[in-house]
């Protein structure tokens, strides 16, 4: 769905940079970490398959890093602080 494409249009942006880093603000740096940890937990299942309770796992995880964010965000807003990600 959404996540999917949004994850192409990212590798396919990136792809075409020539920049070695990225910036990006603090926070959204922060949730893509997060997002990736969560993904790296789940690495093995993302080839196969998952069962009921494994998929309702990664989706509470996924769903938690998401709304702490967006509370974050609500609370906050953007702190205005880059962070640089390597390619």
């Amino acid at each position: 769905g959404y996540l999917r494409r949004f994850i192409h249009f990212c590798l396919e942006l990136f792809a075409q940079e020539k920049v070695e880093t990225i910036q990006v603000s603090t926070e959204i740096n922060d949730f893509t970490e997060q997002i990736f940890k969560i993904l790296e937990q789940f690495k093995d299942k993302l080839k196969t398959s998952f069962n009921d309770k494994e998929r309702r796992d990664i989706m509470d995880s996924l769903g938690q890093a998401g709304s702490e964010f967006r509370w974050h965000y609500y609370e906050n807003g953007l702190s205005g602080t880059l962070s640089h990600i390597a390619r």
